[in-house]
């Protein structure tokens, strides 16, 4: 009997590290060709950060457009051009974004200390903060919190200005324009619900939190980790957070489905990509072969 406990005992810890390097990082490029064993062809990842000031970062703009034409089959997370299109799902983005109850009041809610740190961050804005300052009042909390850690990460990168390269909708528009297929991995209702979900303290307790880690010392350039393709640039917790893995599951899944029949390109947030619980690992567990595809991007040099 003891032997056999010693047995199981060790086979038990042999097979825990042989379980765990199933698993890879896949943290080192932002863009990533997958296969299927069914399939002759490979499909494309794109990690985004949605947004790149083309000024300060040489993107390769041409050597993505090749790769959609490669597959001929494009997906989104959601298809941003069809939400610009539909007057009712932007009539109900705006209607998530201002609060609906006129006695809820930021100013009050948060208070004033934290009310002042606000506004010097709105001041001091160059994006789109400064602009909805008027109504800065009746906008959800939990919106403005995100434009704030937005807001932190581009004022203080040496690689970002302003906004020149919207990449998710960009090659959306350009898919389109070849007549490519256009799908969505998520729907907006599933968008709106995970930024505006959630009780209104718990949107004011978020935003404050937002506010601390502004002014707070703690600051990682996302802009330039994603320059040297290195997709660590945020904080392990939110790696592991029960709706990111949520999503990269319903993710995972749809890319699957398009994969099964098309070559597709899909152009997803890049922290969805690595890690044990990211969108890679999860196809790799389904059988795909998983590999880098460097893009090259390099850093313009001042005139």
């Amino acid at each position: 009997m003891k032997r056999t406990l010693v047995f199981i005992f060790i086979i038990t810890f042999l097979a825990i590290p042989n379980l765990y390097s199933q698993f890879k990082d896949y943290d080192n490029s932002i863009c990533w060709e997958i296969k299927s064993s069914k399939t002759s062809k490979p499909s494309y990842i794109l990690g985004s950060v949605h947004v790149l000031d083309t000024t300060k970062i040489d993107f390769p703009i041409q050597k993505v457009k090749e790769l959609v034409d490669e597959c001929g089959c494009f997906c989104n997370e959601v298809s941003i051009n069809k939400l610009l299109q539909d007057s009712a799902q932007m009539r109900n983005l705006a209607k998530n974004i201002f609060l609906t109850n006129n006695k809820l009041n930021i100013e009050d809610s948060i208070g004033g200390d934290y009310y002042e740190k606000l506004i010097q961050i709105v001041d001091s804005s160059k994006g789109s903060l400064k602009v909805l300052k008027p109504i800065l009042s009746r906008i959800k909390p939990s919106f403005i919190g995100i434009m704030v850690t937005f807001e932190k990460q581009t004022s203080n990168s040496n690689l970002y200005v302003q906004s020149k390269f919207t990449m998710d909708s960009y090659f959306e528009q350009y898919a389109t324009s070849k007549g490519y297929g256009i799908h969505a991995l998520e729907s907006v209702q599933k968008k709106i619900d995970m930024i505006f979900g959630g009780t209104y303290g718990e949107s004011i307790l978020a935003l404050k939190t937002s506010i601390d880690g502004f002014f707070s010392n703690d600051f990682n350039d996302m802009m330039k980790d994603y320059l040297n393709q290195n997709l660590r640039f945020l904080k392990e917790y939110i790696y592991l957070d029960s709706t990111m893995i949520d999503r990269n599951r319903v993710m995972a899944d749809g890319i699957e489905r398009l994969s099964r029949e098309n070559t597709v390109f899909a152009v997803i947030g890049a922290a969805h990509l690595p890690y044990k619980y990211g969108v890679l690992n999860i196809l790799a567990q389904r059988g795909y072969s998983i590999k880098p595809y460097r893009l090259n991007m390099t850093e313009k040099k001042k005139k």
